[in-house]
């Protein structure tokens, strides 16, 4: 068995994350597991940090080398991260090396959605692609789904959409009010959720978020503005009116999420520790990334 452990990390965690890096290299030497410097010779990889940390790895994999590796994100003990993908803390992260080299394990294989703009594919999102308006300006478009329109609406306005994958329907799709998906389960990870991002006139609940089936097909036709903005997962691009966007789940790839035996953290206590993470971001003035 071999792992890759990244260790290029952001300056204000480099020094708690490379002393937990150092930590997972001992660990896996004590296991007789061998460590790599080539990503694609590893059958693992273990990227230390939060939610942000393991979608940079991750998409950087598929993006430079265009393979899937098996990822085991391990949650940092630093204050400032989250760290909902990752189901094991550093403090575990012993028990959890023992039992992947015991082959205690499984791999949840997630979509992946690609991004098209006329008909030619320039980007993907293991969590979410956002198309947003240019500030003091609001978003004019007509949405398709399966070519249906949304709802019978010609055209839709407001801020922007989200659509998310069930592992990033808790990131701006939650924020703008759309439906969280249980990603541990087997229906729901295999959905998409579309969200309209604080449409004008719209409020019903049940026309700003809908759950769509994995094989649906979404399509955007914009009257205004000129130039919109997508973020895929944290990847800026810029969108002309003129352009026709499509998004769809990837046929060629997923994010494979490791998840060891007997340690997979419940969704009610990622949602408790997401509600003390937050409390204390608010009342200890920690910042929140």
């Amino acid at each position: 068995m071999k792992l890759y452990v990244p260790q290029e990390f952001r300056s204000n965690e480099e020094k708690i994350r490379q002393e937990e890096a150092k930590t997972i290299l001992d660990i896996a030497k004590k296991y007789d597991i061998k460590i790599v410097d080539d990503v694609l010779e590893a059958d693992f990889v273990i990227p230390v940090g939060g939610d942000g940390t393991t979608l940079h790895w991750s998409r950087k994999i598929l993006k430079d080398y265009n393979v899937c590796k098996p990822i085991l994100p391990i949650r940092t003990a630093s204050p400032r991260s989250m760290g909902y993908l990752a189901d094991i803390p550093i403090t575990n992260v012993d028990e959890a090396i023992k039992r992947l080299s015991k082959e205690e394990y499984k791999v949840h294989k997630r979509h992946i959605l690609d991004f098209y703009k006329n008909d030619e594919k320039t980007n993907f999102a293991i969590a979410d692609i956002t198309i947003m308006q240019v500030p003091r300006e609001a978003m004019r478009c007509t949405l398709r789904v399966d070519n249906k329109l949304w709802f019978h609406y010609k055209s839709i306005p407001g801020d922007g959409i989200t659509v998310a994958t069930s592992t990033g329907t808790t990131g701006y799709n939650e924020s703008a009010g759309g439906h969280v998906l249980d990603a541990a389960d087997p229906v729901q990870s295999k959905q998409i959720v579309v969200t309209l991002r604080y449409p004008i006139y719209l409020r019903t609940p049940e026309v700003r978020s809908k759950v769509l089936s994995e094989n649906s097909v979404i399509d955007f036709e914009f009257y205004r503005p000129y130039k919109s903005f997508v973020v895929a997962d944290t990847e800026f691009s810029e969108i002309l009116k003129s352009d026709k966007i499509t998004i769809k789940k990837s046929d060629e790839k997923t994010f494979n999420l490791v998840k060891i035996n007997g340690m997979e953290e419940s969704k009610q206590s990622k949602d408790r520790r997401r509600i003390e993470f937050f409390e204390r971001a608010l009342f200890e003035n920690t910042s929140v990334v």
